[in-house]
């Protein structure tokens, strides 16, 4: 087994917020996508697809209206056709606010044990989800340092791990909400009628 170490980095960030993860090979997009949430701390409440477009496809989620300009294929599909034929791609995630990642495939790990991502290096810290794509984050920081989280890559790695383990016997609420941020967790509560 084998992994891709990919920089994925935050379009538009001064200083760039990025995040350095190995990715087992073989997984879907659907997967990394999951992986991607995990990474940047988000609760996975919008629409996103991947765009290599030096090749001309599109990942997506679901059927959808297609352009003409791009070849489409569903995240249900592996990821090692594409990603090891490029040197960088692209994530968006949430059309409304329009987070623009740029994945460079940075190496191919050979003789990677594991069957889980990892998240080995990062830079910047957690961003709040929905709060208006990257310029609405610097104007927030510029009103208030409240909404400076610090990011904690060994509860990151903890929850990349354990999405791929079996399910434990007993199941705390801690464990779960405990890879979010404040303004995650009550998103998920409002969406759940909580």
């Amino acid at each position: 087994m084998g992994a891709y170490q990919l920089k994925i980095t935050i379009k538009g960030s001064k200083p760039p917020i990025w995040r350095r993860i190995l990715v087992p090979e073989g997984i879907t997009f659907e997967k990394l996508h999951q992986i991607i949430q995990t990474a940047f701390c988000w609760a996975d409440d919008h629409l996103y697809q991947f765009e290599f477009r030096s090749e001309g496809v599109r990942v997506v989620p679901a059927e959808e209206d297609r352009s003409q300009k791009f070849q489409y294929i569903l995240t249900d599909e592996t990821i090692d056709n594409l990603v090891s034929g490029t040197k960088k791609f692209t994530y968006i995630y949430d059309f409304g606010d329009n987070w623009e990642h740029v994945i460079q495939v940075e190496d191919v790990i050979e003789d990677y044990k594991e069957n889980y991502a990892q998240v080995v290096k990062f830079k910047g810290d957690v961003i709040p989800e929905d709060c208006g794509g990257i310029t609405g984050y610097y104007e927030l920081l510029k009103k208030s340092s409240e909404y400076l989280k610090e990011y904690d890559m060994s509860a990151i790695n903890k929850c990349l791990n354990q999405n791929v383990e079996p399910v434990p016997e007993e199941i705390h609420i801690a464990d779960i909400y405990g890879c979010y941020d404040k303004s995650s967790v009550i998103e998920i509560a409002k969406r759940h009628g909580l």
